[in-house]
């Protein structure tokens, strides 16, 4: 049986805007979509990096200062929260804005994989969230 374009492409609204687990096996976030139903990420980044206009256009921006903006924005627009996230002595860290900035900052890394799965159309699709409650 072959599938309508609405059938294959359809984003789950709900599940952009309330978030979908991204599972790392002992660990897990739950984020929003970066996008999509989700306007409030762009929004808020917008507003906070307006006073930085003539900087970020003459590239004169401090690296780190808009890593920064970007992450806690991030943090309060996308990330929902988390699960079994754990410090370097494996001590549980609860979920709060600000750990999740801290952690972000500490591993670029992390919050870059975050960031990519929370921009994927795919990850928020109908047909995808579907086949995830059957299985």
């Amino acid at each position: 049986m072959s599938k309508t374009v609405y059938e294959t492409f359809a984003t789950d609204k709900e599940a952009e805007e309330s978030g979908i687990k991204l599972n790392y096996g002992d660990f897990s976030f739950i984020v929003a979509r970066a996008g999509g139903a989700n306007k409030r990420f762009q929004k808020l980044l917008e507003r906070r990096l307006a006073p930085h206009q003539r900087a970020l256009q003459a590239g004169l921006m401090d690296e780190e200062q808009a890593r920064r903006i970007l992450v806690e924005t991030f943090a309060e627009t996308i990330m929902k929260g988390w699960d079994n996230v754990t410090d370097r002595g494996g001590k549980l860290i609860a979920y709060s804005k600000e750990a999740c900035v801290e952690l972000f900052m500490d591993l670029p890394d992390l919050f870059e994989e975050i960031r990519e799965q929370a921009a994927k159309a795919s990850n928020f699709r109908r047909a995808v969230r579907e086949a995830d409650v059957l299985d």
